[in-house]
């Protein structure tokens, strides 16, 4: 798939925007007594969102490496997305 600055900005949008109604109904979840099993769930699924967005940096960053391979905010960018990365693998 060839490299596309807003479907990648649009894609970025949305799983932001699905991050924050899981941490909404987290929230919501929190104050219903006896509901562990729903508060397990969501957060299994924020860790899988979680994953879901690194695989689409990397994805993004490999196209952006592809189509712009000697721009200079192409490598900057993708070092930025590395650094991101490599944070969320560090220990809370």
């Amino acid at each position: 798939m060839p490299y596309d600055e807003d479907d990648e900005i649009l894609t970025a949008a949305r799983l932001m925007a699905l991050r924050a109604l899981i941490a909404q109904t987290m929230a919501q979840a929190r104050r219903i007594p006896d509901a562990g099993d729903v508060l397990d769930a969501l957060d299994g699924a924020l860790i899988n969102l979680d994953n879901l967005c690194v695989r689409h940096d990397a994805a993004c960053d490999e196209r952006r490496r592809e189509a712009r391979p000697h721009d200079e905010r192409t490598t900057r960018a993708c070092t930025l997305a590395d650094l991101r990365r490599d944070e969320r693998d560090l220990p809370p």
